[in-house]
């Protein structure tokens, strides 16, 4: 049993659900709101949290799933600045933001061989995680294998 914050409703935490009230200005966030949430509410804050604010429509159809996927796992602007990592971006150029720069080296780019790469990038990403603390080997199979691993491409 997890503790209260770590209550998740349909992947959305009620620590990250608090965060973003408080956010929006509710003062008092609590759990038994939460669990009265609707799931369509609760896909409508995962859409607009994980996928509207930080823009990833201007991503490349076959990239905005699983740079999605990644932002709901380690926060969307860890998404974007692995995602920079991974097409090259190196220094201030990492940001978490998608803008220009991002978005002119993707247009030029062969975006299967990008996939595969950032693929590869989340893989060791939560290697290293794991590696920092050996206390989440626990989490490695449902991270790295029933996630990463497994989750579905588009082409493009």
């Amino acid at each position: 049993i997890g503790t209260t914050e770590e209550f998740n409703y349909a992947g959305l935490t009620f620590k990250t659900y608090k965060a973003i009230q408080i956010a929006k200005g509710d003062e008092e966030p609590t759990l038994e709101n939460f669990k009265k949430l609707s799931l369509n509410q609760v896909k409508e804050i995962i859409r607009e949290e994980f996928y509207d604010k930080p823009g990833l429509d201007k991503l490349p159809d076959s990239l905005q799933g699983v740079v999605f996927d990644h932002g709901l796992m380690r926060g969307s602007p860890n998404a974007i600045e692995l995602l920079q990592k991974t097409i090259g971006l190196r220094g201030d150029e990492v940001d978490g933001i998608i803008g220009e720069q991002t978005l002119d080296i993707l247009s030029e780019a062969y975006l299967p061989q990008i996939i595969n790469a950032y693929q590869a990038a989340r893989v060791k990403d939560f290697e290293d995680i794991i590696k920092a603390n050996p206390n989440l080997e626990q989490f490695r199979k449902g991270w790295i294998d029933n996630r990463v691993k497994t989750y579905p491409i588009r082409g493009n």
